[in-house]
C-alpha cells in the first residue's frame, strides 16, 4: 500500500504518528489489536516516512511557543498533573426539531474537518536542552467519544461532565482537546444531547472556543450539502503564526517602566473573611454559577452607556470594590487580556492571552460608582496599553517572595466571556444543531489556578456570574455569600449612583438580612 492511503487507513483506525527533532512518535488507541504488525511496518518504513513528513509545509515543526504557552509549561513542570489549566465547555446540543435526533456520523466528520482546519488541536510539547518546543501530530483526528444514558437526572450529566474534565492531560503525550457526547434517552423516546469539549488551556483560549463552536456548527451544518459553503480563511499559518511579534516575547520598554512602577508596592496577598486556615496547594476547586438578573443587566448597559465605558468596567470595578471592602486593604486583580492583534490570527486556534494585574487603592471606596469606574478604566486601559511583557517577568519585577501554596502576585481574577455564538444556525432544511451553555447552579468539581475567579459569561439572551474557588481555601457558603452579596452590590451601586461606595457597602442592602431562602449545597 502507498505510504499516503496506508497514513490515512492508521488515521481512521485511531493511530496517530508525529516526528519531532528526528525522532518518531506514536500512539495507539485502546486495545487495538494490530499493534506489533503496525510497528513492524513502522521500523521497515522509518526513512520513507521521515522524508515525507519533512515535505509537508507548516507541520512538521518543531515551532515556538508563545509566551503564555511558555508560562503555561512552566507550571505544568512546577505542579505535574495539575488541572486547573484544563478548560471544558459543556453545551446543550438541540437537533432538527423535526427529526428530534442528532446525526453523529455527519457530528464526527465535522470534528474531523475541524482538527485539519486547526491543527493547534492536536499540538504536542517537549522540553529538551532547557528549550520547550511545539509540533504537531499528523495524521490525527478528534475523535467523539459517546455515553449513553437512560432518564438520568442532572446530577448524573453533572458527575459525567466532572469525571471527563477533571483528568491530567500530558503535554507531550496529548491528547489536548477530546470531545464527548452524552446521549439521555427520555421515556417518551426522545433524547436530549450533551455535547463537550476539554481541552488544555495551552492549546486554546475563550476567543478559541468561540472559534470552534462556529467552525463546528458550520461543519455540520454543511456535511450534508451537496453545494457547501466554505469557512472564512484564517488569515495566517502557523508557520507564520511563530514569527508575529505578539506571538514571541514582545519589545516593551515602555511597559517594563510602566511595571517597574506599578509593581513597586504590590497588595497583600488576599485575605477574605471565611478564608479556611492551613489552605493546602491551589488546583483542587469548585464552581458555580449565578444567572444575573435582567433589570440589573439592563441597569449595567445604561450606566455603562451614560457613562461612555464597556459593562465590563462596570462590573470589574464593582468586584474590585467589593473584595477591598471585605479585605479591608488594597487588592491586586488579574485580568486577562485577549493578545490578538485583530488580524490575521482571530480566525485562528491557539493560547494568545497575557495576564496583567489592575491595583485598586482604598481611596476609590470613598467615591461614587461613576467616579470609581472613571478611575477603574483609566487603570485598565493602562494596564492593557502596557501588557507587552509576559507574565514571568512581570513576576520577576515584582520581586515578591513566592508561597508555593498560593497563586504569586494576585490570588483572585476576573474575566469576561462574551460567548455570542450561541445561536441557531439552520440553514433551509438542511441539518442543524443549535448550541445551548449546559448552566447548573449546583457547584461542580473543576481545576482552579487561583482562590477565586469570577468570569462573566455575556450570551445572546441571558448573563451569568461563573464562580471558581479553591475548596482547600474558601469553603462553599462562603464563596455563595459572596456571590449573592456581589449581585445585591451592583443592584444598589446602580440605584444609588451618587452614594459614596463606602456608605453604600456599610449600610446598603447588601448587608441586610434576606427573607428570600437561598439554597444551599454541600460538598
Amino acid at each position: 500500500m502507498k505510504l499516503p492511503e496506508w497514513l490515512a487507513d492508521l488515521c481512521h483506525q485511531g493511530v496517530e504518528l508525529w516526528f519531532v527533532l528526528g525522532k518518531l512518535h506514536y500512539r495507539f488507541p485502546v486495545g487495538y489489536q494490530d499493534q506489533a504488525a503496525v510497528l513492524e511496518q513502522l521500523r521497515s518504513r522509518r526513512v520513507e516516512l521521515l522524508e515525507y513528513y519533512t515535505q509537508i509545509p507548516g507541520l512538521t515543526g518543531p515551532y515556538r511557543p508563545s509566551q503564555a504557552q511558555l508560562s503555561m509549561v512552566f507550571q505544568s513542570l512546577i505542579r505535574p498533573g495539575h488541572i486547573g489549566h484544563v478548560l471544558r465547555y459543556p453545551v446543550i446540543v438541540n437537533s432538527d426539531p423535526d427529526q428530534n435526533d442528532l446525526d453523529r456520523h455527519l457530528l464526527q466528520s465535522a470534528l474531523t474537518g475541524l482538527a485539519q482546519r486547526h491543527p493547534m488541536l492536536n499540538a504536542r510539547f517537549i522540553t529538551q536542552d532547557e528549550q520547550v518546543w511545539m509540533f504537531f501530530a499528523l495524521h490525527s483526528k478528534l475523535e467523539l467519544q459517546l455515553e449513553r444514558f437512560e432518564d438520568a437526572g442532572p446530577q448524573r450529566i453533572q458527575a459525567w461532565i466532572e469525571q471527563h474534565s477533571t483528568l491530567a492531560m500530558d503535554l507531550a503525550e496529548g491528547p489536548l482537546c477530546r470531545v464527548h457526547l452524552a446521549i439521555n434517552r427520555q421515556p417518551d423516546d426522545t433524547a436530549e444531547y450533551v455535547l463537550m469539549i476539554v481541552a488544555h488551556h495551552i492549546v486554546v483560549d475563550h476567543l478559541s472556543l468561540e472559534i470552534i463552536w462556529r467552525d463546528l456548527s458550520h461543519l455540520y451544518t454543511e456535511s450534508g450539502c451537496q453545494d457547501k459553503t466554505p469557512l472564512p480563511a484564517t488569515g495566517c499559518g502557523l508557520a507564520d503564526l511563530a514569527e508575529l511579534p505578539h506571538w514571541q516575547a514582545r519589545s516593551a520598554d515602555g511597559a517594563r517602566q510602566y511595571w517597574q512602577q506599578q509593581l513597586q508596592s504590590v497588595p497583600p496577598p488576599l485575605e477574605l473573611p471565611g478564608q479556611q486556615p492551613g489552605a493546602g496547594q491551589s488546583g483542587d476547586g469548585y464552581e458555580f454559577r449565578r444567572l444575573l438578573d435582567a433589570d440589573v443587566c439592563t441597569a449595567i448597559s445604561g450606566f455603562a452607556e451614560q457613562q461612555r465605558v464597556t459593562e465590563f468596567v462596570v462590573m470589574f470595578t464593582v468586584y474590585g470594590l467589593q473584595l477591598m471592602h471585605r479585605a479591608a486593604s488594597e487588592v491586586c486583580i488579574g485580568l486577562t487580556t485577549e493578545g490578538r492583534t485583530g488580524h490575521p490570527d482571530r480566525g485562528l486556534v491557539g493560547c494568545f492571552v497575557n495576564t496583567v494585574p489592575v491595583i485598586f487603592q482604598q481611596q476609590l471606596l470613598g467615591f461614587c460608582l461613576a467616579e470609581a469606574v472613571e478611575q477603574s478604566a483609566e487603570a485598565i486601559a493602562a494596564a492593557v496599553s502596557n501588557a507587552g511583557l509576559p507574565f514571568m517577568e512581570l513576576v520577576k519585577l515584582a520581586a515578591l517572595e513566592r508561597q508555593p501554596q498560593r497563586p504569586v502576585l494576585f490570588q483572585t481574577m476576573f474575566s469576561w466571556l462574551a460567548t455570542r455564538q450561541f445561536q441557531q444556525t439552520r440553514l433551509n432544511e438542511r441539518p442543524s444543531m443549535e448550541l445551548l451553555p449546559y448552566a447548573s447552579a449546583a457547584p461542580s468539581r473543576v481545576g482552579v489556578t487561583h482562590d477565586i475567579v469570577l468570569a462573566v459569561q455575556d450570551l445572546p439572551d441571558r448573563r451569568y456570574c461563573n464562580w471558581n474557588f479553591d475548596g482547600r481555601m474558601y469553603a462553599l457558603p462562603t464563596v455563595m455569600q459572596l456571590a449573592d452579596d456581589y449581585q445585591q452590590l451592583l443592584a444598589d451601586a446602580l440605584a444609588h449612583p451618587d452614594m459614596p461606595l463606602h456608605d453604600l457597602l456599610t449600610d446598603g442592602a447588601t448587608h441586610h438580612q434576606r427573607d428570600s431562602a437561598r439554597e444551599r449545597f454541600e460538598l
